[in-house]
């Protein structure tokens, strides 16, 4: 009875032993059994590891369920990379990483819109600050939404000459199963982003909210782009209106920040006919705007473009610009903010031209007014498509019913 009784004492002990062991963390004394491993993550809190790396190589037969939800210490990207030795790629294809950085877990899919319908408020999870509203019938396929921070701008795109405010981003509007972008809406769709309030501007004074705009990159113009935009100054939000994106790459994302416009304002003069004439300090371009031409509250956002190099048919004058005719606010068609690209009538987009510039082109008969195609950026003559270009002794003008940007050049 007493050799019974000391087996037991003993057996028990060891038993006990072997459990304290298994609590404390010995390595694959809990292998095999889940409520063991479940005891020991339970009773481990997060603070005790400095990475998911950390969590688990202390406890090698956690699994992905201890892990990820248990300790709630990894992300399923994190485990994902830890567990395939930092196989980024691998991990993309399981879908735990989407490659915006590492501990991110699985993203919703976009949002998605169908033909013809309306939504507001569509967003991607990847960059769930960014909404976009589709007024009815911007989309003619089904498409989905996707955003993407950018920590740095990429490599050959220049800073905005008036600085960033905030955001900073891609987003592309994809024909769904067609793995290409929209490359033109209509009406305009609406991009709302936030931005930072009392950023000083390059010159370090504080920026003024009402001069921040919603500006796109332009690889074919070297630019970057106004988009006809609205500043809501109580949620520090500003909206910009989308018709037509200019993608890094072809039938990819554009590349969107919240800038601070630094051109001067518009001047404008009206005549007794109720022509108004449209100019920018410090360039040579003129736009003038017929009566009736637009509808009352219409306002223009002109960008004066850098010097380019032009093509091998042209040679760019300056002032390279990018117009566009805008709506904002209430008393308009428009709900928030939206771009004009179709007028009742035509529009004059006109270039002064100096006495020098004339000499250095060879006569005026070499000068000419050039737009940029949208559909696929190249420069083109405006006079070989059928426009009509004026030419005289101190200017050359073209009537146009559309805006986009031109430039005076020397054929």
């Amino acid at each position: 009875m007493k050799d019974k009784t000391k087996f037991l004492a003993a057996f028990i002990i060891c038993v006990m032993g072997i459990a304290l062991l298994a609590t404390v963390g010995a390595p694959r004394l809990d292998k095999g059994l889940p409520w063991l491993s479940l005891s020991c993550a339970r009773a481990a809190s997060c603070p005790r590891y400095s990475s998911c790396a950390d969590c688990c190589q202390n406890n090698p037969d956690h699994t992905r369920l201890y892990c990820v939800t248990v300790y709630k210490c990894c992300k399923a990207c994190e485990y994902c990379l830890w567990d395939t030795g930092g196989d980024r790629d691998a991990c993309r294809r399981t879908g735990d990483c989407n490659g915006t950085g590492p501990g991110e877990e699985r993203p919703q899919p976009p949002d998605q819109v169908d033909v013809g319908q309306g939504r507001q408020g569509v967003y991607d999870p990847r960059q769930p600050d960014v909404r976009v509203d589709f007024p009815a019938g911007a989309v003619s396929q089904p498409i989905e939404v996707r955003a993407y921070p950018v920590a740095e701008l990429p490599a050959g795109v220049p800073p905005p000459a008036g600085g960033m405010v905030g955001s900073r981003f891609l987003l592309g509007v994809w024909i769904r199963g067609q793995g290409k972008t929209v490359s033109e809406f209509s009406p305009s769709i609406v991009v709302s982003v936030p931005y930072e309030e009392g950023v000083p501007s390059p010159d370090g004074a504080p920026s003024d909210e009402e001069r921040l705009r919603l500006s796109m990159y332009d690889p074919t113009a070297l630019a970057w782009i106004k988009l006809c935009s609205r500043v809501d100054t109580y949620a520090n939000r500003i909206s910009g209106a989308l018709l037509v994106p200019t993608p890094l790459e072809e039938g990819g994302n554009a590349l969107l920040v919240v800038t601070v416009d630094d051109t001067p304002a518009l001047e404008q003069a009206v005549d007794a006919q109720g022509r108004t004439t449209l100019s920018m300090p410090g360039t040579n371009f003129r736009l003038g705007v017929p009566a009736g031409a637009v509808e009352v509250g219409t306002y223009f956002e002109v960008t004066r473009l850098p010097e380019t190099p032009g093509t091998e048919r042209f040679k760019l004058l300056p002032t390279p610009v990018d117009i566009k005719a805008c709506q904002a606010g209430y008393n308009t068609t428009c709900d928030q903010v939206c771009q004009l690209n179709q007028f009742p009538k035509p529009m004059q987009v006109a270039f002064e031209v100096d006495p020098d510039t004339r000499s250095r082109a060879g006569g005026r008969a070499n000068l000419t007014i050039v737009g940029l195609r949208v559909r696929d950026g190249q420069w083109v003559d405006l006079e070989e498509y059928g426009y009509s270009v004026v030419r005289g002794d101190t200017g050359i003008a073209v009537d146009s019913g559309q805006l986009g940007t031109f430039s005076m050049a020397v054929r």
